[in-house]
């Protein structure tokens, strides 16, 4: 059960994101970490039924529960971070739980997706992600800007995290690399 809320959690989390791009690693490094207490909460899009709630968690991290329109959940552990000034959040799946099958445990890869904080204050969260568009045309033109596999007709990060962490703050002023894709009020 644990591992078919995880899954249902991370397509709702991508749909949500709209083509979100999936991380091998994290985009964050320990030194990166922050914490901001406007974070924890429960937050809710405008008119939606779903919701997203922040909670402290370990490791300096935040423990993130969605919950979609029919009720359905999915946990995620969640980074706050800086680079050079600007704040990112890395969202993976929860660990599974120690009753997940050990077969299917074997194979199960959490990816991290990492959103740009436009805004966080303590009524608002407003996150921008990679734009999945943009970021095919660049790998086309220029497959080496960052490392990557193409699985499923998906963009897959591979990239370690110093060269994560290079690209984003590369591209922070690229027109088209980030697109605002969720806006949430505090509840």
């Amino acid at each position: 059960m644990a591992d078919t809320l995880a899954r249902l959690g991370s397509l709702a989390l991508c749909l949500l994101l709209s083509s979100c791009i999936l991380s091998l690693t994290p985009a964050y490094q320990t030194k990166d970490l922050v914490s901001e207490p406007a974070l924890v909460g429960t937050w809710k899009p405008a008119d939606e039924p779903e919701s997203w709630t922040c909670a402290a968690g370990p490791d300096r991290g935040y423990r993130v529960t969605h919950t979609d329109e029919k009720g359905r959940t999915g946990a995620y552990a969640a980074h706050l971070f800086t680079l050079q000034g600007h704040r990112f959040l890395d969202l993976a799946p929860a660990p599974l739980s120690e009753s997940a099958n050990a077969l299917y445990a074997d194979h199960w890869i959490p990816g991290h997706t990492i959103a740009r904080v436009l805004a966080l204050r303590d009524d608002r969260l407003e996150l921008a992600v990679l734009d999945e568009d943009w970021l095919k045309r660049l790998l086309a033109a220029d497959p080496r800007a960052i490392r990557h596999e193409i699985v499923a007709g998906d963009v897959l990060l591979t990239a370690r995290t110093k060269d994560l962490q290079r690209f984003l703050l590369d591209h922070l002023a690229t027109p088209g690399a980030f697109r605002a894709t969720l806006a949430l009020d505090k509840h």
